[in-house]
């Protein structure tokens, strides 16, 4: 498993939005209907990539033929899926502001706005863009006076928004541009990007994007910055409001409640502190911890759990080591803090931290900055979902499988093997949960196909095309596996979270996500007033979704903190799942999501359809349907 890279593929939203367009569809074209049906293009760069997104005129060439590229698959493709075109056109919004040519930003910008589903991205998508052309009519031939202007203009705009609707996303635009200095990308490209671009001299679509935002950042918006971060400040300090919080309501707690029954729930994640939760962990006293397997059943030292390392290997220890960070565990966890207190707009000392230290960052350090942060959210992750899965339920005992990630800026380059090992590692983890009495298990986590083919291209194997053919295989390797590991456990209820990726997962593939099966449930993120989260992702395999914002619990060492994401609305519904079972033993997972799905409220929001989670109503049908609950002894 590869962990994902903290903050290099979001950290230039604030200033560069992304929008949507609808592609036309024709007879004549052919119809893509996953992302792997488009082609793949590549850009010779004779410099390295830091040279490239620092210099106009280096970029200049990459940037047409992007334009070219991009016009050339819209020309040529039905192409429905929204994601994907916001991609693209993101991509020509660029390439028109490099050339200052507003009138063709601000005309994607009109289009992107009318076909954005959620309403905070609707509202916010390319107000600087949109002020710096009304800067430029106002003041033109003075940089300082289009600078003054467009900011004149940007305040303007936010504060003509109807701020229930954008608070959240200008909260997160503001913290995540706080983090954004031209030292924090050029150390970003350096670790990522420029070995690559040494061996190869090219770069793929996907890389050249990433590297069209960091160019336009630092040569044409890098100056507003402050501004910006000042207007946010303000108008969150005058204009912010408290949402209505829709979960205290839908609270089930069945603390102090007779006749349950005891349920086991495993967090398939990266680990959980034993610690903070003695006495709610299922113990084998059978393999106490000694370095021995005592119970020959192939895992060493699973007092109450199982552990596997990147590779797929068998390993022990319930929660992911940070021996090799540059930081201490404390030091860990308040960075960590901060970077998250920054995306709430939370002014806190570890915030204010992060922001300071970020800002003196010189390039060279950004690669262990970056390793640190992986390590931690990999050290922690875990244990704050285990606090959400078993919160309120008295009944609820815990196990662990953990998995592993890589922190590496350039990571080791995926195998056939490799992936064999993870197939192979996802029936036993599931045969390990069925011998164990597992009854749900919570998954906040997804592997995609394009996330092979990443990793081929950043260590140069293969050409573009032979990429994408082995990165499919390598997929479909792991996809198989998984999907026959929930097939052999029809009594254990599978939940996991939809991604974070704004995207849809049946298009762009992300396992466990696209798979339906009768005891696999999906969730999605909504916020705390049950409003879509700007980061969710969807699909027609969201059957649910839950409160993914700013969720409390713990973390190693017994400290809570707020996180969030569908790593947090996962749990929410194997909290909701774990629950059910205790008042009546003898559900089945069908019958589980049911009660979960028939009792949620709908809600539309664009093209998408959201059942919100209500445990509460959820509890009332199971009483109506069974007029009463079974037990069981652990």
């Amino acid at each position: 498993m590869r962990t994902s890279k903290l903050l290099s593929s979001s950290i230039l939203l604030p200033i560069v939005a992304c929008g949507l367009i609808m592609g036309s569809a024709s007879a004549d074209k052919p119809k893509v209907m996953r992302q792997d049906d488009l082609p793949r293009h590549t850009y010779p760069v004779p410099v390295s990539a830091s040279e490239l997104i620092q210099s106009r005129d280096a970029f200049a060439p990459v940037a047409e033929q992007l334009r070219r590229d991009v016009l050339a698959d819209l020309d040529g493709y039905d192409i429905e899926d929204k994601t994907t075109l916001k991609s693209m056109h993101n991509v020509l919004m660029q390439v028109d502001l490099l050339d200052g040519d507003f009138a063709g930003a601000m005309s994607e910008i009109a289009i992107l706005r009318g076909l954005e589903d959620k309403p905070g991205p609707k509202l916010t998508t390319g107000l600087l863009v949109e002020a710096m052309s009304l800067g430029a009519k106002d003041a033109t031939g003075n940089d300082a006076a289009i600078e003054a202007a467009t900011i004149r203009h940007y305040r303007e705009l936010v504060s003509g928004l109807p701020w229930s609707d954008v608070q959240d996303v200008l909260e997160s635009s503001k913290g995540q541009l706080e983090m954004v200095s031209p030292n924090l990308l050029l150390g970003l490209v350096q670790s990522q990007f420029d070995p690559v671009v040494a061996e190869s001299k090219q770069l793929s679509f996907a890389q050249a994007q990433q590297l069209l935002n960091m160019h336009t950042f630092l040569t044409v918006l890098a100056p507003y910055k402050d501004d910006v971060v000042t207007v946010l400040s303000e108008a969150l300090a005058a204009h912010a409001v408290e949402k209505p919080d829709i979960w205290q309501a839908r609270n089930l707690d069945l603390t102090g409640r007779d006749g349950l029954s005891w349920v086991r729930v495993m967090i398939w994640d990266t680990g959980v502190d034993p610690d903070v939760y003695a006495g709610r962990l299922v113990i084998d006293p059978l393999d106490p911890v000694d370095g021995v397997d005592n119970d020959n059943d192939g895992y060493v030292d699973d007092d109450f759990g199982i552990a596997y390392d990147e590779d797929w290997n068998r390993t022990s220890g319930p929660l992911y080591p940070i021996a090799q960070a540059t930081r201490t565990p404390a030091e860990l966890q308040s960075m960590f803090k901060g970077i998250f207190d920054m995306q709430a707009n939370l002014d806190t000392p570890d915030a204010r931290k992060v922001k300071q230290e970020v800002s003196a960052m010189p390039p060279e350090q950004v690669a262990d900055f970056m390793r640190d942060a992986g390590r931690y959210t990999m050290y922690a992750h875990g244990t704050h979902v285990a606090g959400i899965a078993i919160d309120g339920n008295p009944a609820a005992k815990l196990m662990y499988a953990r998995l592993s990630g890589d922190v590496e800026p350039i990571p080791p380059a995926p195998t056939m093997e490799q992936c064999e090992r993870g197939a192979q590692a996802f029936k036993d983890v599931v045969a390990y949960a069925k011998a164990h009495g597992v009854r749900v298990v919570n998954m906040s986590w997804v592997i995609a196909r394009t996330s092979f083919e990443h990793d081929l291209e950043a260590n140069n194997i293969g050409d573009a095309e032979s990429r994408k053919q082995m990165a499919r295989e390598m997929f479909e390797v792991m996809k198989s596996g998984l999907q026959e590991a929930f097939r052999s456990a029809p009594g254990i209820l599978f939940v996991g979270g939809a991604g974070n990726s704004d995207n849809d997962i049946v298009f762009d593939e992300f396992v466990p996500p696209m798979l339906e099966l009768p005891n696999l449930i999906i969730a999605g993120a909504v916020d705390q007033a049950g409003d879509a989260t700007t980061f969710t992702s969807f699909g027609p395999t969201v059957r649910i979704y839950s409160n993914g914002f700013e969720v409390d619990s713990y973390v190693p060492g017994g400290d809570r903190m707020k996180l969030s994401g569908t790593s947090m609305a996962s749990p929410n519904v194997a909290n909701l799942a774990a629950k059910l079972i205790a008042l009546d033993w003898e559900l089945t997972p069908p019958e589980v999501i049911s009660l979960i799905l028939d009792g949620a409220d709908v809600r539309t929001e664009g093209d998408h359809q959201l059942r919100i989670m209500n445990p509460r109503r959820s509890a009332e049908l199971l009483a109506e349907r069974r007029g009463g609950a079974g037990s069981h002894a652990d």
